[in-house]
């Protein structure tokens, strides 16, 4: 959405446009549909109340606002903000099991946290084939041992 206004920015100033892109950032970011509506109104008075913003005020209103009204992320809540198919499809790229702030979480959507309440949640079941097999090994203590090279015969 954000994307096809800038395509219009051109109707604005850009120190009008820059005001513009925040306050969109901030609308599409809304997770309800009331907070949504109110702060819609709000910016279409404030928008209105400025001449200059009349051309961008109408297209805004008549495209994203009558014809296309559910591009906020309220609308669609806990439902991953892509358009592509394909990553719709792969929950681990998109939509990770909990929340976790620990560093391999952020980076690659699943942790030994995030999955661990998953298995208390009931929202992910163990096979007795994945309980066999042991955990790993911890990472001992002090500094690592020298490795010696690959190609040593």
């Amino acid at each position: 959405m954000i994307k096809k206004c800038r395509m219009h920015r051109n109707l604005v100033t850009k120190q009008q446009w820059d005001v513009i892109d925040k306050e969109l950032h901030a609308v599409q970011l809304r997770f309800n549909d009331e907070i949504f509506n109110q702060g819609i109104n709000l910016l279409m008075t404030e928008w209105r109340s400025d001449p200059s913003l009349n051309k961008f005020c109408d297209y805004f209103y008549e495209q994203w606002i009558e014809k296309l009204s559910n591009w906020y992320e309220g609308c669609a809540f806990n439902i991953p903000s892509t358009n592509n198919g394909l990553w719709q499809r792969s929950c681990w790229l998109v939509v990770p099991l909990q929340s976790c702030s620990c560093p391999i979480d952020i980076k690659e959507y699943s942790c030994k946290h995030s999955v661990g309440l998953a298995i208390i949640f009931n929202t992910y079941q163990v096979s007795d084939k994945t309980r066999i097999q042991p955990l790993g090994k911890r990472k001992t203590r002090g500094r690592p041992k020298k490795v010696s090279t690959a190609l040593n015969l």
